[in-house]
């Protein structure tokens, strides 16, 4: 079945050909029409992701239309077949680097809200001490400070241009904040969240898990407990209280992901039972009193 299709569009070819040959110039506009939808479409389409790809199509276009106005009508057939081609192949790669900015801004629309959650809690951390650290000068803080302001409003842009279906500017604009946030993480001495790998639950680091016996799989209605109690700090969030109990000797030092995990609640329990509270687990309004004024005293 394939063949005889095969053997009936070189049959349709060859008749264009022919009738190109003989001076008709219906096949040859008939090509040129063909070859122009076809690169025009790849303009709208390729055009946003792989912009360098698309110039030779129209220089090719361009070609062919001054070889239609010089009526020879044979070369536009042929071409004009082959530039249609072309222009199909240039809409699939493009349609792969789709799927690839995709992909990438996922992984960044995943990764950045993490990241700046984690700065403004250090921010806010940082902004209630008395004291910064040695290591971080007031003109640093008030640099990260803007600089997080100014990421803030820029990843809202770049939202903005993905939603609108401007990818390639989105994903662009996405690994420019990235850059610009990981130096603002550096000022402020924190570490890069950890990556989960696909297809696994974002866990703590072994350093600082719980043993297994210790940490049985949570009920349905201890997990709706968990998230609730990560969300009911006055403070902002998990991330402000890893960072404290960090800053008050956490052994072992926690990682500063934002998740409640059996590590964070265990540093929690050793806090209550050093500050005379009852060990719980739970960051109540009396542990997270007991918080503030451990690390005032401290700073």
């Amino acid at each position: 079945m394939r063949k005889t299709i095969l053997l009936m569009l070189l049959a349709f070819i060859s008749t264009l050909f022919l009738l190109a040959c003989s001076g008709d110039n219906k096949p040859a506009e008939m090509a040129m029409k063909a070859a122009e939808e076809a690169v025009n479409t790849a303009k709208v389409e390729a055009g946003k992701y792989i912009p360098d790809e698309v110039k030779p199509l129209e220089e090719s276009l361009a070609s062919l239309k001054e070889k239609f106005a010089k009526k020879d009508f044979a070369a536009v057939v042929t071409e004009g077949q082959t530039l249609a081609a072309k222009a199909k192949e240039v809409m699939d790669s493009a349609k792969l680097k789709k799927e690839e900015m995709t992909a990438s801004w996922t992984s960044m629309s995943q990764e950045l809200p993490k990241m700046v959650d984690m700065m403004q809690s250090k921010v806010d951390l940082l902004s209630q001490a008395k004291k910064l650290p040695a290591d971080l000068s007031t003109e640093k803080f008030a640099e990260a400070k803007t600089g997080l302001a100014a990421l803030k409003e820029e990843w809202s842009k770049a939202l903005q241009n993905f939603n609108a279906g401007n990818v390639a500017d989105a994903v662009s604009s996405g690994k420019a904040l990235k850059d610009k946030a990981i130096q603002i993480m550096g000022i402020l001495g924190l570490a890069m969240p950890s990556a989960p790998a696909p297809g696994t639950p974002a866990v703590e680091s072994p350093s600082s898990a719980a043993p297994a016996a210790t940490a049985p799989a949570a009920s349905e209605p201890e997990k709706t407990a968990v998230r609730a109690e990560e969300k009911s700090f006055a403070v902002g969030s998990v991330s402000w209280l890893q960072n404290a109990l960090n800053e008050l000797g956490a052994d072992p030092k926690l990682a500063v992901d934002g998740h409640m995990g059996p590590a964070t609640r265990q540093s929690v329990i050793s806090f209550q039972k050093s500050a005379g509270l009852a060990a719980d687990g739970k960051v109540g309004p009396a542990t997270e009193k007991a918080l503030k004024e451990k690390l005032a005293k401290n700073r």
